[in-house]
């Protein structure tokens, strides 16, 4: 029976349009699901099922990375580490915030 897997993760924050950084690290896991992300989100790694829930092989977690072009807020992903029957979850707090930009006109 392999070893239950263990999970850390770090509140992560970025901006709109851009890759945010996410620090998950998991330890004896065979793989890691990863659910929450708002639609048209996109992992720099992993593969997406149609319920919108990614799966990630521990490798993936190196330098990932979340694009959410069109998303301000903050919410609330579940990370889940598996390992045989075995288990560990958390959660993983996200904020995006979006950039103005102001141009001066003319007049």
């Amino acid at each position: 029976m392999p070893d239950k897997p263990t999970l850390q993760v770090k509140e992560a924050t970025g901006v709109s349009g851009t890759d945010v950084p996410l620090q998950i690290e998991a330890k004896n896991a065979e793989r890691v699901m990863l659910s929450g992300l708002p639609e048209g989100s996109v992992l720099s790694a992993g593969s997406k099922a149609s319920d919108g829930t990614w799966t990630l092989q521990p490798a993936d977690l190196v330098n990932l990375t979340v694009a959410m072009p069109a998303f301000s807020g903050r919410v609330e992903l579940k990370v889940r580490a598996i390992a045989g029957t075995e288990t560990s979850e958390a959660t993983l707090p996200l904020t995006v915030s979006r950039v103005f930009r102001f141009y001066a006109g003319n007049g």
